[in-house]
């Protein structure tokens, strides 16, 4: 299992920022806290494709293959920044 640790992540700008760095690892479940208000959107591909993560504290989990591949995550552009991010994958 890999953690984005006991810090939250938060976005300062329009760029994604990194959730989960790749570890060389193979994971097939991403969990996302968004603690936050506001809803945004990760990539697990590079931020080829961003897939809408919503707003609230319940953690989401997800099926997911992520073969030391970086989660990130970015606002909505021009929008406030989204706070509270947690992440792990088993």
């Amino acid at each position: 299992m890999i953690s984005s640790g006991e810090t939250a992540k938060a976005t300062t700008s329009d760029a994604a920022v990194v959730l989960l760095p790749a570890n060389g690892g193979l994971h097939h479940q991403l969990t996302i806290v968004n603690e936050s208000g506001i809803a945004g959107f990760f990539s697990v591909d590079g931020g080829t494709v961003w897939c809408r993560w919503p707003t609230g504290a319940k953690a989401r989990t997800i099926s997911v293959t992520l073969n030391n591949q970086t989660v990130y995550f970015k606002r909505v552009a021009g929008s406030t920044d989204v706070t509270g991010l947690f992440a792990d994958a088993a």
